[in-house]
């Protein structure tokens, strides 16, 4: 199959007076950088995609958004959570991160895969081999993947499949934040940690929950976050689920340094963390929790140790 010509759009980071990053896009690619590009092969259903495009960015963690299209779209486009896209264009996203193994050690893989309205997350998405990452100067590296979609009769759409595999370069848009995004409010008092890897926490919020039974769910983020905007794009996420008393029974962690959502209960007897609150976690305001303890989650130590300050949330309706 011969190889696919690639346009790169580069893309001059900008910051506007809101604080929000945008990006102006420039049409210029060396000789060198094209024929690398061309190499890259990308088909639906064994035809080739015409791709012109490939920029990478991120929304704030660790983890890159890389944007391969048929089309030319600049890197202002991808500022908000959504865009329009021209006539005809076929497009498909893979979000990349360094994800974090059960011994603590990081490695690039692929977190997510986005083609035809389908997102793809979790279990075995394939291979990306990095030599250089960043939001702004761009992404080198190699992709590998498939990504079947079955018939789907209410879209009138067929089975699909896409077949990615060979050397790529992205050019960097920059990293886009949230324009309403809530301040960071760091829990230095706070030490936790991943399989050993310590997780700096940007956020604390506390909410009542009925799942699986009465108690309240504590939530802590890498990414800034309140009761009504939540974390996302978060490199890592913990929601630890304390029931009466202060027993954590049920842990959940997501985000981009993960390559598949965990989740676990130490069951009632098992090693887990005590959350201990200086007044009630229901009401408004901030509440004191001192977590101590370590569980084990599919594989994933998480251990806790220190203060933290919560934002108190109502229930979710």
């Amino acid at each position: 199959m011969a190889g696919l010509a690639v346009l790169v759009v580069g893309c001059d980071e900008q910051t506007s007076s809101s604080g929000v990053a945008s990006a102006t896009a420039t049409a210029v690619v060396s000789a060198a950088s094209s024929k690398e590009l061309a190499q890259l092969k990308a088909t639906v259903n064994g035809e080739p995609l015409a791709l012109q495009t490939a920029v990478a960015f991120s929304r704030g963690g660790r983890g890159l958004e890389l944007v391969f299209s048929t089309a030319t779209p600049e890197c202002k486009d991808f500022a908000g959570n959504g865009r329009m896209l021209a006539d005809g264009e076929q497009h498909f996203s893979v979000t990349i991160g360094p994800l974090l193994g059960k011994d603590g050690k990081e490695s690039w893989g692929i977190g997510r895969l986005y083609f035809d309205s389908h997102t793809q997350q979790g279990g075995d998405l394939g291979t990306v081999r990095v030599s250089s990452a960043d939001p702004k100067a761009g992404v080198k590296g190699e992709l590998s993947f498939d990504l079947q979609l079955e018939a789907n009769e209410f879209m009138k759409k067929p089975a699909r499949k896409l077949e990615v595999k060979g050397p790529f370069t992205a050019e960097g848009c920059g990293t886009f934040e949230r324009e309403d995004a809530p301040a960071a409010r760091p829990q230095s008092k706070l030490k936790l940690t991943v399989a050993g890897k310590p997780i700096p926490i940007q956020s604390a919020l506390v909410e009542p929950t009925t799942f699986p039974d009465p108690g309240h769910d504590l939530i802590l983020s890498t990414a800034p976050a309140s009761c009504g905007k939540r974390a996302s794009d978060a490199d890592l996420t913990v929601k630890l689920n304390v029931a009466e008393g202060g027993r954590v029974q049920y842990a959940f962690a997501a985000g981009n340094l993960l390559s598949s959502q965990l989740n676990a209960s130490p069951g009632k007897e098992g090693p887990t963390i005590s959350a201990t609150a200086d007044g009630s976690l229901d009401g408004e305001g901030e509440v004191t929790i001192t977590l101590d303890g370590e569980l084990d989650v599919v594989g994933y130590a998480i251990a806790a140790s220190g203060e933290l300050v919560a934002q108190r949330c109502p229930p979710k309706m």
